[in-house]
């Protein structure tokens, strides 16, 4: 027990060990007044993530909850593509957005191992009526990857 302590904390405290790398995805919805492009307040049910057993409930899940600007949603790291529906069971709403990404797999150290690096976000296919990819690297620094107009 104590050897993996020693072990983790060399890991640590080794700088290069420091991982960037993330698959969360991070939506934030706007749209637009007078002109202007300000943050929006949609409501859903909850956010599948097809291809994984990924359910984002986003509060209670037999309520319908209240998105306040962003929603932080993770991709499958091995595929090139995750589909994400927004469904809305009492309104009968149901969104749909299909990313693209490639996946670089980067040995950090020995002590370390590796870390998957998912980078060149596209929208592939999406139901919303615009969708802006604003950064293309998904990373720790959770900052927002997808805005979507409604």
């Amino acid at each position: 027990m104590i050897f993996l302590l020693v072990l983790g904390g060399s890991c640590l405290d080794n700088g290069i060990c420091l991982r960037g790398a993330d698959n969360a995805l991070v939506i934030e919805f706007k749209k637009f007044v007078e002109g202007e492009a300000v943050t929006d307040t949609v409501t859903f049910m909850n956010i599948e993530a097809a291809g994984t057993n990924a359910v984002f409930y986003l509060q209670d899940p037999d309520e319908r909850d209240t998105l306040r600007s962003k929603v932080v949603v993770t991709i499958d790291p091995y595929a090139e593509e995750t589909t994400f529906t927004f469904n809305d069971f009492k309104s009968g709403l149901t969104k749909t957005l299909t990313v693209g990404y490639k996946t670089e797999v980067r040995f950090v150290s020995e002590e370390c191992g590796s870390e998957r690096l998912q980078y060149d976000l596209e929208v592939l296919e999406t139901s919303f009526n615009t969708v802006n990819v604003v950064r293309k690297n998904l990373d720790k620094g959770r900052f927002t990857n997808i805005e979507i107009f409604n």
